[in-house]
Formats: C-alpha cells, sequence, structure tokens
C-alpha cells in the first residue's frame, strides 16, 4: 500500500513540473497584450509557477517522509529540511493566491479603462501582426472600415446604393 502512495506522490511531483513548463511555454508562445501592457501575462505566469513550486514541494515532503530516516546521522537534519519544504509549500501557496488576486485587480481595470473591441485589436496587432493586417484587409473589403453598411447601401460614400 506504501508504494502506492510514493507512486502517487511521484506523479504529483512529476505533474507540477509538468505545469510550470507547460505555462512558461503557453505564455512565452502565445503572449496576451492587453493596452500594450504585458503586466497580465507575467502575472498569471508567476502565479502558475508558484502554484508549481507550492506542489512541488509538498510532493516532496511526502515522497521523502514515508521512508524511515531516524537511524542516520541526519535524521533530524532531514525532519527540519521537510518543514523549511513545508513552510515553502504554503509561503509559495499565499504567494500564488496574491498574484492571482493582484492579477484580477489589474486585468479588470485595464479592460474597465477600454473598449472591448480596442483591446481586441492591440492584442492582434501586438502577437500577430501578420494576422491583425489580413484581418484588416478582410475588414475594408468588406465594407466595415470605409463605413457602416447602411451607409454603403444608401450610396453615401461611394457605396453605389441599390
Amino acid at each position: 500500500m506504501d508504494r502506492i502512495y510514493v507512486a502517487a506522490d511521484i506523479v504529483a511531483w512529476a505533474a507540477s513540473w509538468e505545469l510550470i513548463l507547460w505555462a512558461t511555454w503557453l505564455v512565452t508562445r502565445h503572449p496576451r497584450c492587453i493596452g500594450g501592457k504585458m503586466t497580465p501575462t507575467v502575472l498569471l505566469l508567476l502565479s502558475i509557477v508558484l502554484w508549481g513550486i507550492s506542489n512541488f514541494a509538498a510532493a516532496l515532503v511526502r515522497i521523502f517522509w514515508r521512508f524511515p530516516v531516524d537511524w542516520t546521522v541526519y535524521g533530524n537534519m532531514l525532519y527540519v529540511g521537510f518543514d523549511i519544504l513545508g513552510i515553502a509549500h504554503i509561503v509559495c501557496l499565499l504567494l500564488s493566491w496574491l498574484v492571482i488576486l493582484r492579477l484580477w485587480s489589474k486585468w479588470s481595470s485595464l479592460l474597465k479603462n477600454e473598449p472591448e473591441s480596442d483591446v481586441r485589436e492591440q492584442e492582434w496587432k501586438a502577437v500577430r501582426p501578420e494576422l491583425y493586417e489580413r484581418m484588416r484587409h478582410l475588414r475594408r473589403r468588406r465594407g466595415h472600415i470605409r463605413g457602416t453598411r447602411g451607409e454603403l447601401y444608401a450610396g453615401v460614400r461611394g457605396g453605389g446604393g441599390i
């Protein structure tokens, strides 16, 4: 039965590393800019990395706590190390939640100051400039940029009218 618990703890340890690596890859590969600012993305990455470190520390404590080490010279030092890892787990978990709260407040203040369409256009322009230009070209062909469809149908602005 103890082997099952150790295997589960090792899987939790590996999953925490996977979470950290996945978050880092996602943020570096697909960054999001809100209003030309990377702060929300950086805060999100920081919270995920702190969460992963917290799970990593907790899994290490659970893995090594299952092995008896009292008979060794370093037995008491390992208990102190486990306490430090446990404290690191709690501190990283609290910091992760604080960063998430900061992310929420920063994101909401950025979205409150700018309309949603401007945010979307600035995201596209910052992240994928070639797709942004293609989108502008398609919108221009459909008449969204020259004027509204009602103006085009009525003959205003050279639309020809019906």
